[in-house]
């Protein structure tokens, strides 16, 4: 019985989630030069509650009676302009409400990302706990990474589910992308956009079917592919306001997952088109407004925990001569090197040398030109290039038995090969800088396969095309997409009586009274896990060289070289002893 009211209450609180964030959304709906439709009120509602969240953490902690607040007011809100609700059409407002129940499916789970326990947790709770802090990478760089997505799940902790929610932004970001996508091709009539959706939702019901392996990225997938559906829209009609939403959704991705800056090269066809009328864009003063709040309080957040404008990236931090507090270019350029690496096929190399020395930077100048050697031999990675190939070949396949007659159509020659320019343009950078699917690859490569095999074809000829093959093919990959999940949900509930709720694993510590305010140090090498208020994992029990209270406010200074150390020993930790990152490894 606890496990049917355990659904029905995870049910109404995600159907409750939704509607604030959409509430949020609604306040810019009419605020456009051109309204947003029901899915791209939804997202953009994400926008104004970043905002909130991070400003209200420079004067207090988001904890329950805070979160509370924030979401009264949002359903406030959504109540109050719930008459734009009531306008959608009942057909296509059923199709919302089929997509809103498909992943509700997919989201109950009582597994966690492999990440909860070593950063995503502890920087929740740390927004939880406190208000914000000078120099809290201090105690653990990761929790200056600086991801405006945990501010969102700090929003969605509840008393009763607890952390089961964090990972919820994604599901609820995935509904309103597709929703968003459906409206617009029910209204807009673009064929390239039509496609591009069967496209995007075939990979999505594919191999996000246990959507919380990806967690955070999935939000970041879901921007990469707004932003590719604004450019093939500008494409057609020539709009500018693509151009405004893509440049606000890009800034705004940028300080959820940072590898989502890469589509700042779809700008480039807007660029050619539109030259100086580019300018334009200052006219508009909301985007303005929002573009210009978001980066301000964002660097402004990053700066006070770790001294950089967005960690770990190291042109962007300030020595630690002129903010006593920062990390330095030091430890992020360590950090960045070894996130560089792993993108980059360090794994691979390290199962042929098992070197517990090596070192990233060693690997990065070593295979600087040659990497991709080394990535081919992932064959998880190459498997999911396979898939979007074959998934490509489908579509293909049916467009061509889907069309039922095509007449040449005029176009701009230079127009499309500026197109495909900004495809391979993005693609390329990708291939060099994070080629791993998980940064945003999936729909990189959709989007330049697409504009090869299906927007080239479609400018050169006028073509009459019947849907219905295309819709059976999706209605067959939900079916498999909720076949799984059941199967799934029911070996979890076979486990865990409290399913959907996860149990979460405590893990121990020693108080350390060095300083005037105690630093708990966790017994696990690398996790705080669920250790709540001031805590260092084991790897970094030396980190801190001094922490001190000032008007109310921590400040938290680091030892720089143990941090350098901590990072090097955990490269060498993942690629051979990958069984210290369980939670339960200390417990053994």
């Amino acid at each position: 019985m606890s496990i049917i009211l355990n659904i029905i209450y995870s049910f109404i609180y995600l159907s409750f989630l939704f509607f604030i964030v959409w509430g949020y959304g609604s306040l810019l709906k009419s605020q456009f030069k051109k309204e947003l439709n029901f899915g791209e009120t939804g997202i953009y509602g994400f926008v104004i509650i970043y905002l909130i969240s991070v400003i209200i953490h420079f004067f207090s902690p988001i904890n329950y009676l805070v979160g509370l607040l924030i979401k009264s007011i949002g359903l406030l809100i959504g109540l109050k302009n719930f008459s734009l609700i009531k306008k959608i059409d009942s057909k296509l407002f059923s199709k919302f409400i089929g997509v809103f129940i498909i992943f509700f499916i997919c989201s109950l789970t009582d597994k966690v990302h492999d990440d909860f326990y070593w950063y995503h947790l502890p920087t929740i709770n740390y927004i939880h706990d406190y208000k914000i802090i000078f120099g809290i990478a201090s105690l653990n760089d990761q929790l200056g990474y600086g991801q405006g997505y945990f501010y969102l799940s700090s929003l969605f902790i509840d008393p009763i589910v607890k952390f089961n929610f964090i990972y919820h932004p994604s599901i609820i970001v995935m509904s309103f992308f597709i929703i968003f996508m459906i409206e617009e091709n029910s209204k807009k009539k673009i064929i390239e956009n039509r496609i591009l959706f069967y496209f995007f939702i075939s990979i999505i019901l594919i191999k996000f079917t246990r959507f919380k392996e990806y967690g955070l990225d999935v939000f970041a997938f879901c921007i990469i592919g707004m932003v590719s559906h604004y450019l093939i829209s500008f494409y057609k009609t020539k709009d500018q306001i693509y151009f405004n939403k893509s440049l606000l959704l890009i800034i705004f991705g940028f300080f959820i997952k940072q590898y989502i800056i890469i589509t700042i090269f779809y700008l480039i066809y807007y660029f050619y088109k539109l030259r100086l009328k580019i300018f334009l864009f200052l006219k508009d003063r909301l985007i303005l407004f929002l573009c210009m709040s978001v980066v301000i309080v964002s660097i402004s957040k990053n700066m006070i925990q770790t001294g950089c404008l967005v960690y770990p990236i190291p042109l962007t931090c300030i020595s630690s001569n002129y903010v006593d507090w920062s990390l330095g270019n030091e430890v992020a350029n360590k950090r960045f090197d070894h996130l560089k690496a792993y993108s980059k096929g360090i794994k691979m190399y390290a199962k042929e040398v098992k070197n517990e020395n090596l070192k990233a930077e060693e690997y990065l100048n070593n295979f600087k030109y040659s990497f991709h050697k080394k990535l081919i031999l992932d064959k998880g990675e190459v498997e999911k290039i396979y898939i979007v190939l074959f998934l490509a070949f489908v579509l293909k396949i049916i467009f061509i038995i889907s069309t039922k007659a095509k007449t040449f159509s005029h176009y701009s020659k230079k127009d499309l090969i500026v197109l495909i320019l900004t495809s391979s343009v993005t693609l390329i950078y990708w291939l060099w800088e994070a080629p791993s699917m998980r940064f945003g690859g999936y729909f990189f490569i959709i989007f330049f396969i697409f504009v090869l095999i299906f927007v080239i074809p479609l400018q050169k000829n006028y073509y009459m095309l019947t849907f219905k093959k295309f819709n059976i093919l999706i209605f067959c990959l939900i079916g498999l997409f909720v076949y799984k999940n059941i199967f799934r949900i029911v070996d979890e509930i076979k486990i865990n009586i409290n399913f959907p709720k996860h149990e979460l694993v405590q893990i121990k510590y020693q108080l350390s009274n060095k300083f005037i305010i105690p630093i708990k140090i966790s017994n696990h090498e690398y996790f705080c896990g669920n250790i709540r208020k001031l805590c260092s994992p084991n790897a970094n029990k030396n980190s801190v060289m001094k922490l001190e209270e000032k008007n109310e406010y921590y400040f938290i200074y680091p030892n720089k070289l143990d941090h350098i150390k901590k990072i090097d020993r955990e490269l060498s930790d993942i690629m051979y002893s990958i069984n210290k990152f369980s939670p339960m490894y200390e417990q053994k």
